[in-house]
């Protein structure tokens, strides 16, 4: 992800949602040429709903920001496929 949209393994469409929210979050606009390859596979509907979704979490991210609200720790390796086992075992 951290190479962006023009990394190689990307599919056409994902490449192009990986497009249009950099280009939301930098411009704060989607490109019309992204927003064409988008419209190949998504509604006029769904093309709203992901400027929304992008800029949710753009907003939430700032929130969380300006709180100071840190990160968790990431898990330990394997230590949520333990957890799941033990819950599974004391039903």
């Amino acid at each position: 992800m951290r190479e962006g949209p023009g990394a190689s393994g990307w599919s056409a469409h994902d490449a192009a949602l990986l497009g249009a929210v950099a280009s939301l979050h930098t411009d704060r606009k989607i490109s019309d040429a992204t927003w064409q390859a988008l419209a190949r596979d998504l509604s006029h509907t769904q093309l709203i709903e992901l400027c929304m979704l992008a800029g949710h979490y753009e907003m939430l991210a700032m929130t969380l920001r300006s709180l100071g609200v840190q990160a968790d720790a990431p898990p330990r390796r394997g230590a949520a496929s333990r957890g799941s086992a033990a819950r599974r075992r004391s039903r």
